[in-house]
């Protein structure tokens, strides 16, 4: 199947995604709706604990020979843990595909998860865990998870030191069995190479039989974020205390519109416009015109792709400015649902993203990047349609989604020091 530069093929039961992109270098992409959204709590930061174990050793490759294969093809290896998906990628001169293909697949199909280096590799993850409850931001973010959210989607990726603790080889084998299978495997490719000269290259690969290998069900997750017993009256829902920080921090999450929702790029403009740059409402009324800060702005991330997503509103300011900063915060979104947006602004928000989407396609990697989530749950979406669904957003798109999102009480987080 092509849908304009992208064809879907299917090798043997498995999707494969090839992305055409006239560049040197190709990428290559393992993707699976393996997240943390899917642990149980006495598990979790195993997909992050799994993603880890994946460049430990293979029955054909230790983890240095994975680590020099990498390099021999200039190969540039990772991967990370969401929410949602897990992804295994690399980035390579298009002339080594084959040979980073090999690898690949090798190591999705064939990772031993060697006990000795299990031990070794919680010992590295508990440090990495270290270094997020040192990061104030972390700290902060990780909290408006855990008290906020439900537990399916507010928990820490990575896990705490417990549960981190607690898994072991039979509890990550018996994760990823249950998870992997057609349905929650996607190969991604981006580059110059055909279609038909990809498929061969997998094929040579291919196990005859794995426990992936086989037909289960699609892992999507529902649209709940608010913990039922955390909503009260109070305009600060969450308070957070913090040594040794002399700012205060502040957060307004949103449930927004899922990412297959008529308005979800009216979604993305309107918070480009509200904190998505200099030009933006916040930016100009809390920064600029009142001083109150150095940093304020918003964003929109999923939570749980393609059903929450999470719109959001940041900035850091003095203790004492904490209730003016949300108080000016609220009188700026109060107009923008009342009066719609100032038709500059939309402007500007609107070619702001088209500038995003041009900038993150220009590389292989940002390309697929932009698209896969879309080709994960079957919308087959390319960067075409992306920037065709963005051009035909009109003002009047954005202030009924305004009407909508901004028309309820506001659920604040707070950081202050101690």
């Amino acid at each position: 199947m092509k849908n304009g530069n992208i064809e879907i093929s299917n090798v043997n039961g498995l999707r494969v995604a090839n992305i055409y992109n006239n560049s040197n270098i190709n990428f290559m992409g393992i993707c699976t709706i393996c997240g943390s959204n899917f642990e149980t709590p006495d598990i979790y930061g195993i997909s992050h604990f799994a993603e880890h174990m994946f460049f430990k050793g293979t029955k054909n490759r230790d983890w240095k020979q994975i680590n020099e294969e990498f390099a021999s093809i200039g190969a540039s290896q990772n991967a990370y843990t969401d929410n949602t998906e897990v992804l295994y990628h690399c980035t390579f001169p298009a002339k080594n595909i084959k040979n980073a293909i090999s690898l690949m697949t090798d190591m999705f199909f064939n990772s031993l998860f060697p006990v000795e280096e299990i031990e070794k590799e919680r010992n590295v993850i508990i440090e990495e865990r270290k270094g997020y409850n040192d990061d104030h931001t972390s700290f902060f973010y990780e909290n408006i998870g855990n008290k906020m959210f439900t537990e399916e989607k507010g928990h820490s990726i990575i896990g705490t030191v417990k549960t981190i603790k607690g898994i072991n080889r039979d509890k990550i084998i018996q994760y990823l069995h249950k998870n992997n299978c057609y349905e929650n495997i996607l190969f991604v490719f981006c580059g110059p190479t055909k279609t038909e000269d990809i498929i061969e290259y997998i094929k040579l690969n291919f196990p005859k039989q794995h426990s992936f290998l086989k037909h289960g069900t699609k892992n999507i997750c529902d649209n709940k974020l608010w913990k039922k017993d955390f909503i009260n009256n109070k305009k600060i829902k969450l308070l957070v205390k913090r040594n040794k920080i002399t700012q205060s921090q502040v957060c307004l999450p949103l449930l927004g519109l899922g990412a297959n929702d008529l308005y979800y790029f009216a979604q993305k403009i309107l918070f480009k416009c509200i904190g998505g740059g200099m030009y933006s409402i916040l930016f100009s009324r809390i920064r600029e015109q009142l001083g109150l800060c150095y940093s304020v702005g918003s964003q929109v991330t999923d939570i749980s792709y393609p059903n929450c997503i999470l719109p959001m509103i940041y900035g850091n300011t003095s203790p004492k400015n904490v209730n003016l900063f949300i108080e000016e915060c609220e009188n700026e979104l109060h107009k923008i649902k009342h009066n719609g947006l100032a038709n500059k602004v939309f402007e500007c928000a609107k070619t702001d993203l088209l500038s995003q989407i041009f900038r993150n396609t220009e590389t292989s990697f940002g390309m697929a990047s932009t698209v896969m989530k879309s080709l994960l749950f079957d919308n087959n979406k390319t960067v075409e349609d992306i920037i065709s669904g963005i051009e035909k957003t009109t003002i009047g798109d954005c202030n009924k989604v305004a009407s909508n999102l901004l028309n309820r009480s506001y659920n604040w987080a707070v950081m202050m020091p101690q």
